[in-house]
């Protein structure tokens, strides 16, 4: 009798660390899809709202809408940064330190990368604004950041950042007595690569039928300079 009442225990003990393993591995997954939701939800809320100097998205119409006079405002000067992450071999700079604008006033600006790898390699970027409050008031109409760029080994990309500063932050207490901004750019190793797998695959395939073309030219090669020879000896002792 005991032991039939040990044995239930144990087995009510079993079922019930079971069910205490399940209920956290389910707390496990759901927190890790969570963590990867936030991420793009995370960047929406930036973009947004310009938190963490994140700039906002914009057009040309809606910024001809706004229709600003802009030799009312005063001239503001925007700085240019670039970064790259240990992980990633590439060479990354903007082509201008700085450009003197207007508020309201359309920037075309330029960044180079070039992979300094000998394999292809898929990277994305991040960017924030310095001041972070001057963030909300930093409208980009093209830029090239979370968009993956692969890189072949040693290529070299010229990228266009295009924006304009709101002429609103000079409403802005926090912002308005600012006059130099700063746009960074950080590119890091991208958690996708099949791109680049892809890329560096088809290169090692030619590599290898290169590689076996030459063999068989070096095949026939020899061969051929050995039946020469052979006929040559064959030539000599019949004389």
């Amino acid at each position: 009798e005991d032991r039939r009442i040990k044995n239930e225990r144990g087995e009510k003990s079993k079922q019930a660390n079971n069910s205490t393993l399940k209920f956290i591995i389910a707390i496990a997954i759901l927190f890790v899809g969570l963590s990867y939701a936030a991420v793009p939800l995370y960047r929406a809320f930036c973009q947004a709202t310009g938190f963490g100097g994140t700039t906002q998205i914009g057009t040309i119409a809606t910024l001809a809408e706004k229709n600003f006079d802009i030799k009312q405002f005063p001239e503001v000067i925007v700085s240019f940064d670039s970064t790259v992450s240990d992980d990633l071999n590439w060479k990354f700079e903007p082509l201008q330190q700085s450009i003197r604008v207007l508020p309201g006033e359309p920037v075309l600006a330029f960044y180079s990368i070039t992979n300094l790898s000998n394999i292809a390699i898929v990277g994305v970027s991040s960017y924030n604004i310095v001041p972070q409050s001057a963030g909300y008031y930093f409208v980009k109409i093209q830029c090239f950041c979370f968009e993956e760029q692969k890189l072949e080994p040693n290529e070299s990309v010229v990228l266009p950042v295009y924006f304009y500063i709101d002429p609103e932050f000079l409403q802005d207490d926090d912002v308005k007595e600012y006059r130099d901004f700063t746009l960074s750019y950080t590119f890091f190793l991208s958690l996708d690569q099949d791109l680049a797998i892809e890329s560096n695959t088809n290169k090692f395939k030619e590599i290898l039928n290169i590689n076996e073309n030459n063999n068989d030219n070096s095949i026939n090669n020899n061969s051929n300079n050995l039946n020469n020879s052979i006929n040559n000896n064959n030539n000599n002792n019949n004389k």
